[in-house]
């Protein structure tokens, strides 16, 4: 399988979110774009950029925010979040997004569709989850 189409995109994680229900312990599995919570950060820091950035996110229980988007605007999922979106889709859309708003990332180098770990050898294998989130 070719490598663009099967690697999954690094800015791709799985957040399990705590339900506050009666009986055994149940979880939410939100999947979010960390690509697209760095935009919203900055978007975050423009009164227009804003409106856009609070229709990218989901608010979790514990306040929280989570993009469900990509920077392409099309949903995040384990099967659509690989490589070759990140790269022909989502960092494009990352930058015009914020080039519309007149803002820059001071950091825009370190805006990759890379991953520099190295490669699992099952494909279908999660990645880590450490939660990085923005709060409103």
């Amino acid at each position: 399988m070719d490598q663009h189409t099967s690697k999954r995109c690094p800015h791709f994680q799985i957040y399990s979110e705590p339900l506050d229900l009666d009986g055994p312990p149940a979880y939410l599995a939100i999947r979010r774009c960390l690509l697209t919570e760095r935009m919203i950060r900055l978007l975050d820091t423009s009164d227009q950029g804003r409106h856009l950035a609070q229709k990218l996110v989901i608010h979790a229980t514990n306040g929280r925010t989570f993009a469900f988007v990509g920077p392409d605007l099309e949903a995040v999922t384990q099967r659509a979040c690989v490589f070759r979106r990140c790269d022909e889709r989502c960092t494009p859309a990352y930058k015009h997004h914020l080039n519309h708003f007149g803002i820059v990332d001071p950091h825009e180098e370190t805006v990759t569709c890379n991953d520099d770990e190295p490669e699992a050898d099952n494909e279908d294998d999660d990645p880590d989850v450490a939660p990085c989130t923005s709060k409103k």
